[in-house]
């Protein structure tokens, strides 16, 4: 069986241009109740998710910037991506953070980071 390599990205119907890594976490709030007569119980709450993608930066502009602001401006920002024979989407997606860095190596990165309260999969 062959490794995966490439995690392919979207904001929208668009190939997001420069993404190197992408990370999406889902978190779900659990709880152990203790009772005084010595029972236990756990509950769930609902899922959240959040999201990270990690792009080269480019030299002419950041097209993944204007993606997401144009999704923004339409009112919904989905990012789907690909795992193997599986695709997910993350729907109503809020950026939370947008940073920029670089090393002596060379490498300057953009990282865009945000939030989804609902996890697709879609194929």
């Amino acid at each position: 069986m062959e490794a995966l390599g490439i995690i392919p990205v979207r904001i929208g119907p668009s190939v997001a241009p420069s993404v190197r890594q992408v990370q999406v976490n889902e978190k779900t709030t659990a709880r152990v109740h203790k009772f005084s007569d010595g029972k236990r119980t756990v509950s769930k709450g609902q899922p959240e998710y959040d999201w990270t993608l990690t792009c080269s930066a480019m030299k002419e502009k950041q097209e993944i910037l204007d993606l997401l602001e144009a999704a923004e401006a339409s009112g919904e920002v989905t990012i789907s991506f690909d795992v193997g024979a599986r695709s997910y989407m993350l729907t109503n997606c809020a950026r939370n953070s947008t940073g920029f860095s670089s090393d002596s190596d060379g490498t300057a990165d953009l990282t865009i980071s945000g939030v989804a309260p609902e996890l697709l999969q879609v194929r």
